[in-house]
C-alpha cells in the first residue's frame, strides 16, 4: 500500500514537471518565433569564435554575425534549420572553417554546449543527442527555466546571446606562452598526445552546405588569419585532414576562401588564431572585396 502510493506521488511528480517543460518550451517557441533578423540582412556569418573575431558584420554589407565560441557544426545546422525558413531574405552564409575544426574536442562540446541550445533543437536534432548524450540530455532538462528567462525580453535575435556575434577586442597578445598554450588546448589531448579526428563535424559540414544548396542560399566557407607563429605548430596531421575534407566537397555548391595562411601584422591579432579589431576591420574588407568579385 506504501509503495503504491509513493509511486504514485512519483508518477504526480513527473507529470507536473513534464507539463511545465512542455509549457516553458511552448512559451519559448512564441517568444523565439517573434524575433527577427534585422531588417535588410541578406547574409548570416556562422562558425565558432575564429569567424565571431575575425568578421566585422559593420563592415560586411547587409550581414548579421551569429557565430559563436566552440561552436559545434551540429549546432550550426540547427541553428540555420531554424533561421532561414523564417527569414527568407537570406541569400548567403559565411561559415568559418579551419584546421582545428576537425579535432575530437570539437565533439566533446556537442555535450558541453547542449543546455545552452536544448530548445531550439528540432526533433531529428533533439533524437541525435538523446542517442550520443542522453545522461547530459536529462541533465539539460533544468537548464529551461534559465534559456526562457534569457528570451523573456529578446527584442531581437541579436538581443538572444545563443545566437553569438561579433566580438570587438583591442587586446593583442602574442607571446610564445600564449601560443603554446593555444596549440596544446587545441590540438592535443590532457594527458598528452595529438587529438583524434572528430566523428561530427564533417557530416554536419555537409548538412549545411546541402541545407544551403536545397534552399538556393550561396555558401562560402571562411579561413580566417592565423599567426605564422601558431601555424608553425599546428600538427601535420590536421592540415592533412583539412586538406583532405575540402577536397571532398562539391566545390559546384560552395565557395572556398581559405585566408589562414595570409600575412597580417602581429598587432592585427588578439592571440595565435583570433584576429583583434585591427586585424577584423582590414579583413573583414578583404572579405567583402571578395564577395563583391
Amino acid at each position: 500500500m506504501h509503495m503504491r502510493r509513493f509511486l504514485k506521488k512519483i508518477a504526480l511528480y513527473f507529470g507536473i514537471m513534464l507539463l511545465v517543460i512542455a509549457g516553458l518550451a511552448w512559451s519559448y517557441k512564441l517568444k523565439m518565433d517573434s524575433l527577427n533578423i534585422r531588417p535588410g540582412i541578406t547574409t548570416l556569418i556562422c562558425g565558432d569564435s575564429q569567424p565571431q573575431t575575425a568578421l566585422n558584420d559593420s563592415i560586411i554589407q547587409s550581414s548579421m554575425n551569429i557565430a559563436q565560441g566552440n561552436e559545434h557544426y551540429f549546432y550550426t545546422h540547427q541553428k540555420l534549420k531554424y533561421l532561414l525558413p523564417r527569414n527568407p531574405g537570406i541569400k548567403l552564409v559565411i561559415l568559418g572553417i579551419s584546421y582545428q575544426t576537425f579535432t575530437t574536442s570539437f565533439d566533446k562540446l556537442i555535450a558541453t554546449m547542449l543546455p545552452q541550445h536544448l530548445l531550439i533543437l528540432d526533433f531529428t536534432g533533439k533524437l541525435f543527442v538523446v542517442k550520443q548524450h542522453p545522461l547530459e540530455f536529462l541533465t539539460s532538462l533544468r537548464a529551461i527555466t534559465h534559456e526562457f528567462n534569457a528570451i523573456v525580453n529578446a527584442r531581437s535575435y541579436s538581443d538572444y546571446w545563443l545566437w553569438g556575434g561579433f566580438i570587438k577586442s583591442d587586446i593583442s597578445k602574442l607571446d610564445e606562452y600564449s601560443i603554446d598554450d593555444g596549440i596544446k588546448v587545441r590540438y592535443y589531448e590532457t594527458r598528452g598526445g595529438l587529438q583524434g579526428y572528430s566523428i561530427w563535424q564533417e557530416p554536419y559540414l555537409k548538412e549545411i552546405i546541402r541545407l544551403c544548396h536545397d534552399r538556393e542560399i550561396k555558401i562560402v566557407l571562411v579561413g580566417t588569419p592565423v599567426n605564422f607563429r601558431f601555424a608553425d605548430k599546428i600538427p601535420d596531421k590536421f592540415i592533412r585532414k583539412f586538406h583532405s575534407i575540402l577536397g571532398s566537397i562539391d566545390s559546384s555548391k560552395v565557395v572556398i576562401l581559405d585566408y589562414q595562411g595570409i600575412e597580417m601584422p602581429d598587432n592585427c591579432f588578439r592571440d595565435g588564431h583570433h584576429l583583434n579589431s585591427l586585424g577584423a576591420e582590414k579583413f573583414s574588407k578583404l572579405i567583402a572585396e571578395s564577395l563583391d568579385k
